[in-house]
């Protein structure tokens, strides 16, 4: 809307010329700090083990040949791969870092024993190449593969199509104008030119073949660490502080996984077909899918202690929940001592009245009253 004295609003987003600029820009002055790593807390209270955190580039490249004579790519991701202290890798998702907060000056020399661990110093970096290469890699390589190809075969289709009526009628003039001039006739275009344009029109439809064949011959290319960083859990940082701790991370755990057990069974009744999603850090644990319309539920599990009263929503789960409002639900499950569940509660759009739409700037978690929160709560899983 351009308002009278006032200037046009531009819709700033990947792809824009300026925010392009940003980006390389600051990436151009600030790359090595990327190489050089950082060390972030991670608040989440399951957590227990110091991990390595990197960030890997992966490309994917067709047969074309760039200027430079390398090969174009044609889809690039940022894969995100953690390494605990036991050398155990996972992928966490694609946004990671957002859960958690930057060091205190008061915790800088707490971690110093932490950064002399033996496991830091190790080839922890190739081993996370590696996982990439072998679990990241290929799916994203059969996705650009599937969405490419599919649009390759569409366009030869069409080009043939069209460019074969183009050749059909200039052949079919060619001969016509010939007839012509053999009978006398001068006409305004002479069967050569309408030959040679026919002709012109052949080896295009040959080269523009030739082109999207080698649209079609995808590669991967190595995945390239950019950067990485230190997570340590905020309980460890405690404990070396030789501060008390509320809960055991074993403790949390098994409460989780109850909750993820309860509501798997309870979308199951309801005729929904749920999937654990847990692991991938998307924002929400499960995807439940109704069979007849297809409708996909993302639905975030927290499980807490009957005698809890307040909730933590991650960064990243409050983002899922204000860009997926209408298709996103926070169950909870409160669970007793002797591991049975008391009540489980289905929230939809759980931040509406919470946040009225705000997620601060630089947060990495808001926590929330429980008694708050089952009050705008169904008993009943979502229809």
């Amino acid at each position: 809307m351009n308002l009278a004295g006032k200037p046009p609003a531009e819709f700033v987003a990947p792809g824009h010329p300026l925010l392009d600029a940003v980006i390389d820009l600051v990436l151009d002055r600030h790359r090595d700090l990327l190489r050089r790593g950082a060390v972030l807390v991670d608040p989440n209270e399951a957590a227990e083990r110091p991990r390595a955190l990197f960030y890997l580039q992966n490309n994917i490249t067709d047969g074309r040949l760039t200027k430079s004579g390398e090969r174009r790519v044609v889809s690039s991701r940022l894969h995100f791969v953690e390494i605990d202290d036991q050398s155990q890798a996972k992928a966490v998702g694609a946004a990671p870092y957002l859960d958690y907060r930057p060091l205190t000056d008061d915790e800088l020399t707490t971690i110093e024993q932490i950064l002399r661990q033996s496991w830091i110093e190790g080839d922890i970096e190739e081993r996370a190449r590696g996982f990439a290469i072998e679990h990241l890699v290929p799916p994203h390589l059969a996705e650009v593969r599937h969405e490419r190809e599919a649009l390759v075969v569409k366009t030869m289709a069409a080009v043939k199509e069209r460019l074969t009526k183009e050749i059909a009628y200039w052949d079919y003039r060619a001969e016509e104008l010939k007839l012509q001039e053999l009978s006398g006739k001068t006409p305004r275009m002479n069967s050569g030119r309408a030959r040679e344009r026919c002709d012109q029109l052949t080896l295009r439809l040959q080269q523009r073949m030739q082109e999207l064949e080698l649209e079609k011959q995808l590669a991967p290319q190595p995945p390239v660490v950019i950067g990485g960083a230190l997570i340590i859990p905020e309980s460890v940082l405690a404990k070396l502080a030789g501060q008390p701790t509320d809960t055991h991370p074993k403790d949390v755990r098994r409460i989780e996984s109850l909750a993820m057990a309860a509501v798997m069974d309870t979308e199951r009744q309801a005729g929904r077909i749920p999937v654990d999603v847990s692991s991938q850090n998307l924002g929400y644990d499960i995807e439940s899918r109704e069979p007849e319309t297809g409708r996909l539920w993302l639905i975030e599990v927290k499980g807490r202690h009957v005698d809890a009263d307040t909730i933590t929503i991650t960064r990243n789960e409050l983002l899922v929940a204000l860009n997926k409002r209408d298709d996103y639900y926070l169950a909870i499950a409160r669970i007793r001592d002797d591991d049975r569940v008391d009540s489980l509660h289905y929230i939809q759009d759980p931040l509406a009245r919470a946040l009225s739409g705000d997620v601060l700037f630089g947060q990495v978690a808001m926590v929330f009253r429980l008694d708050e929160l089952l009050a705008m709560a169904s008993a009943k899983p979502m229809r």
